[in-house]
């Protein structure tokens, strides 16, 4: 699946699960992950959406590991099926 699909499917499904969610077009930093959200429940999450072919960057995946060590949940998504078990 193309990532612009995953995405916004992405986007859809974690609303529908009651997360606040900001895709990230621009960011000041290199490496921020597409999507930043907070579950219901306070929890915050860094999203990097990967799609057919697409791999991910180093600084995509320190940004990730940055948001773990501070207690958050970093995920890379592959396929929706990742997003339904949130």
């Amino acid at each position: 699946m193309k990532g612009s699909k995953l995405q916004a499917l992405t986007i859809k499904e974690l609303k529908a699960k009651g997360f606040l969610v900001v895709n990230v077009m621009t960011a000041s930093t290199n490496g921020v992950s597409d999507l930043l959200a907070c579950s219901p429940k306070g929890q915050f999450y860094a999203i990097e959406i990967k799609g057919d072919g697409d791999t991910i960057k180093p600084l995509q995946s320190h940004f990730i590991k940055e948001v773990v060590k501070r207690g958050g949940i970093g995920m890379v998504v592959t396929d929706l099926n990742q997003v339904h078990i949130l």
